[in-house]
């Protein structure tokens, strides 16, 4: 939208959708710092169930990593639009398909585990104000979400870095993700509490 408003004002675009399905910002980050490897999900997602980052160009993840620092590096603008699949396609992936794969602290990387320590606490703290009796189907689902939110928050400043570092002088558009919780109302299983 932003590229053809830009091109239906006069100016010239070359336009580069660098989006891929199902990123999360964890994805991004690994296309961006060489460094990181991602999660599981990213291997089960783009590196070895489906094999995405290794077959998207001929070389390859390192062929991949290449293009999008070029084109990140070369451009004036950058919008960026990522985070409903941190929530939306890692979460329906454990909760909806019944996948028994919850989430452990020993499982984190350092760089998050202290931060995911607190989230979660935190979290369970608020449900525990509301009367709710936290079973381990529930404590599953907020560690689930604890993961997301503190993985998406501390992975979104990272790749925000590396855009600057690529680019000091492009201008980012961030476009805010929609809140897919929004008006929903989640039975509380075993309680006749809502959260």
């Amino acid at each position: 939208l932003i590229a053809d408003y830009l091109a239906g004002q006069g100016n010239i675009v070359n336009h580069n959708q660098l989006a891929i399905s199902s990123m999360r910002v964890e994805e991004l980050r690994v296309l961006l710092d060489n460094t990181y490897n991602g999660d599981e999900y990213t291997e089960w997602r783009f590196t070895a169930g489906q094999n995405w980052f290794n077959n998207a160009l001929p070389g390859g993840l390192d062929a991949l990593r290449e293009d999008y620092q070029t084109k990140i590096a070369d451009a004036d603008l950058v919008t960026i639009d990522i985070g409903a699949n941190n929530f939306g396609v890692f979460l329906s992936r454990y909760i909806m398909s019944g996948v028994d794969n919850s989430i452990s602290v020993s499982d984190i990387s350092p760089e998050i585990g202290e931060k995911y320590a607190i989230a979660k606490e935190y979290i369970l703290g608020l449900l525990a104000e509301q009367g709710v009796s936290v079973g381990a189907d529930i404590e599953e689902i907020v560690e689930l979400l604890t993961y997301a939110l503190v993985g998406y928050c501390y992975n979104f400043d990272v790749v925000m870095e590396k855009i600057y570092a690529l680019n000091p002088d492009v201008d980012v558009v961030v476009v805010s993700i929609q809140n897919l919780m929004e008006g929903k109302n989640i039975k509380v299983p075993g309680s006749e509490e809502t959260i």
